[in-house]
């Protein structure tokens, strides 16, 4: 008998169903956008809960939050050619920013990975370009 399902894989489903379905929205409304594209349940209940409600026009219409602009950014790069052509560390730089977002990837560039200290804005340059 299988488990019921996590709220992380059905929030992992959706976005995926998302990325796959609409990888550039920004911004829709329910009435207009799921309801006429038929959007899954489970997408429309994880724009509800986790995209800002920017007002109550057509069902609600809703912006999609800097970070997860920001992973979905990341995500692209990684689909890319150019991240094939990319060296480790810049390859873990983006995996950085699609799993957690700009603030952490950039973080993560200013952090010498082997001793934790805090690289200067040159060293961090010298090393992602």
């Amino acid at each position: 008998m299988s488990s019921a399902p996590t709220f992380e894989n059905i929030t992992e489903k959706a976005i995926k169903w998302l990325y796959t379905n609409w990888p550039n929205m920004k911004k829709m409304d329910m009435q207009c956008t799921a309801n006429r594209y038929d959007f899954p349940d489970y997408v429309c209940t994880y724009i509800e809960d986790n995209w800002v409600k920017v007002n109550n026009k057509n069902g609600g219409t809703y912006q999609k939050p800097v970070l997860e602009e920001e992973k979905t950014f990341g995500i692209k790069i990684q689909e890319s050619t150019v991240y094939q052509a990319m060296d480790e560390s810049n390859k873990q730089a983006t995996n950085v920013m699609a799993n957690e977002g700009m603030a952490a990837a950039v973080k993560h560039m200013f952090t010498d990975q082997d001793t934790g200290r805090q690289l200067t804005y040159g060293e961090m340059r010298a090393r992602f370009g």
